[in-house]
């Protein structure tokens, strides 16, 4: 079974956010539940489709979330 990992990337304006941005990643998981963390860190009630990646507005500059396989 193919696992999945998740993840976050935050770009932002510093002298707006007052950081320079964070990275998260997942530990591998199956994909029906990277799938619902990607909607929850998007988020996202509902994501537009399966394949990402999504981006979300948020103060200062946007989050881009994406999956992807574990080799």
């Amino acid at each position: 079974m193919t696992e999945y990992r998740v993840i976050a990337t935050d770009e932002v304006q510093p002298a707006l956010a007052g950081h320079d941005g964070v990275s998260y990643q997942s530990l591998p998981q199956p994909h029906e539940h990277a799938l619902a963390l990607a909607r929850a860190l998007a988020g996202l009630p509902q994501l537009p489709d399966d394949h990402g990646p999504w981006r979300h507005a948020q103060p200062g500059g946007t989050r881009t979330v994406r999956i992807e396989p574990v080799p």
